[in-house]
């Protein structure tokens, strides 16, 4: 769906109510859904809207073309130092071209700008480890840490991770670095808690959180957005929004501790649905709306043998195939560029993946949360590939 020069992705429509609630009532409003998503998405088209009202979505996916292809270049250059020079070229092109991260510039919506701001992540934590830890890096690091955590707050355990692999694995970052760096990085999330704080009275960043972990708990449940009335039943007391929400996460969280095997193969099955295909007999995911669909050779021939081919048997097998091939092959380039010595490189690349992986077992399982951690997919399939294809092979310098 196109609204105003933009694609509208999964939530589009929310993030835009969000926005006129924004202009209507000012930043301070108790619009439900600014509480109910983290409302920093809707905050960036907000401030694109002073410069123009008319444009402020054409404005705002020029300035995610823009950022996209600014991430690609740095993160170009972290590559370069895990890939040979020959394999570096390649990645990018894949990146540069998979089709579903790239027109996802044009959507409506946070995952391009997350996805941009982990490969500008990636460049400058391992940055810190190759120059001089000054103020100045630290700053950016957590300027695009912050930017991640502004469209995407639930990877706040993540990039908590990170830093403490960085305080661990930099010397000259040292306990202080790490503290400035974690400070950074907090702003944004604290400034939605306070906004949230002001305008409901509860210091909370989002209240979806709750909802998300019932659909994906209890034993019915698929682990997807798409069952409806398979979540998990659980009594909420008639509270604000914010309390409910708690509620909710203290019943899921309780049912995975008292149902520790079927909460497993429930996760397991979440991490699956996180990386299937975009469409086909495994897809499992709110991206009705990805623009690659209109160009997709096998959805645009619907009625055609190789459907009836690509959703059988077959089809099927392939899937479970390249389901197979893409998680066995972060696993072993993890474990290639560890045997490498690079343990830093694998905890940038890793990092963000099983943040992401994390989340979706804790929650549901949707192949939309993988759009911004395909340029680290990508990188980690081609290391694993050199690993197969030449055990001798020497990662650059």
């Amino acid at each position: 769906m196109i609204e105003g020069n933009g694609w509208l992705g999964a939530d589009g429509e929310n993030y835009l109510k969000i926005v006129i609630a924004f202009e209507n009532k000012g930043l301070f409003t108790d619009d439900f859904l600014a509480q109910y998503f983290s409302s920093g998405y809707s905050f960036l088209i907000y401030l694109f809207g002073f410069f123009t009202k008319q444009y402020t979505i054409l404005l705002l996916v020029w300035f995610q073309i823009l950022l996209f292809s600014y991430a690609l270049t740095k993160f170009w250059k972290f590559i370069s130092e895990i890939l040979p020079r020959n394999l570096v070229s390649i990645c990018i092109v894949l990146i540069a071209l998979n089709p579903t991260l790239t027109l996802s510039s044009f959507v409506i919506g946070y995952e391009s700008i997350l996805a941009s701001t982990i490969m500008l992540l990636s460049y400058y934590a391992f940055r810190l480890n190759n120059s001089l830890v000054s103020t100045r890096t630290i700053f950016i690091c957590g300027f695009w840490g912050g930017m991640a955590l502004l469209v995407r707050p639930a990877i706040y355990p993540m990039l908590i991770v990170v830093i403490l692999s960085l305080a661990l694995k930099v010397p000259r970052l040292r306990w202080g670095g790490a503290l400035a760096l974690f400070f950074f990085i907090s702003i944004s999330p604290a400034a939605i808690a306070l906004r949230n704080l002001e305008a409901n009275g509860h210091l909370t960043i989002g209240t979806s959180l709750g909802t998300t972990m019932l659909i994906g708990a209890g034993d019915k449940s698929q682990g997807n957005y798409l069952d409806n009335g398979t979540e998990l039943e659980c009594s909420v007391k008639e509270d604000s929004p914010a309390e409910q929400d708690f509620e909710r996460v203290k019943c899921a969280i309780s049912w995975h501790i008292q149902n520790p095997d079927d909460s497993l193969l429930l996760s397991a099955k979440k991490i699956s649905h996180l990386f299937s295909a975009w469409y086909g007999p495994l897809s499992q995911g709110t991206m009705a709306r990805n623009p690659w669909l209109f160009f997709h050779p096998v959805k645009n021939f619907s009625n055609n043998w190789l459907s009836d081919i690509y959703f059988g048997k077959v089809g099927l097998s392939l899937a479970y195939l390249n389901l197979g091939f893409v998680i066995l092959s972060i696993v072993g380039g993890a474990l290639f560029l560890k045997r490498r010595k690079k343990e830093l490189e694998a905890v940038i690349l890793c990092a963000p993946i099983l943040g992401i992986m994390a989340l979706s077992a804790l929650t549901v399982g949707d192949h939309r949360f993988r759009i911004p951690i395909i340029p680290q997919i990508i990188t980690l399939i081609l290391v694993a590939l050199l690993g197969l294809w030449d055990k001798k092979a020497i990662l650059r310098r």
